[in-house]
């Protein structure tokens, strides 16, 4: 059986290692950048898992995030679109930290801010997400 859980744990667990590396290793801003990309896509398939939706096969923040706002409201009204753009393309591929060199550093960057803003998505899943949900037919 797959819970919701075991997506918000793992999301968890990057968020926190993702401020510990930039609070320690800030040299090592886009392994933290990676880490938080991975948690904002855990919490954002949560999200899409506990109202029921199928076939969540994408990496893409901006599927996700487009999705997510479309079957819950009040996400709509956070106004982060901008960071979810500034991480997808961080981590997307052919971009960003996948294929750094196949990208100039002058064609993206990312915002500090984009931990504060994220943590609204943590913060609102970890609050309205079903631990105990079973999603193993969701997932399959």
């Amino acid at each position: 059986m797959i819970k919701l859980d075991s997506f918000l744990n793992k999301s968890k667990e990057y968020w926190e290692s993702s401020l510990l590396i930039l609070k320690n290793f800030p040299k090592n801003f886009s392994v933290s950048i990676l880490l938080l990309n991975y948690a904002v896509e855990l919490c954002l398939k949560a999200i899409l898992l506990n109202k029921n939706n199928k076939n969540i096969r994408t990496h893409n923040l901006i599927d996700l995030w487009d999705r997510c706002k479309n079957e819950v409201n009040e996400l709509n009204k956070m106004q982060i679109d901008e960071y979810i753009i500034m991480l997808n393309r961080f981590n997307h591929p052919n971009t960003g930290i996948r294929y750094p060199n196949l990208v100039k550093s002058s064609e993206w960057s990312i915002d500090t801010k984009i931990f504060n803003k994220m943590k609204e998505i943590m913060d609102f899943t970890n609050g309205n997400i079903d631990p105990n949900k079973d999603v193993t037919d969701l997932v399959k």
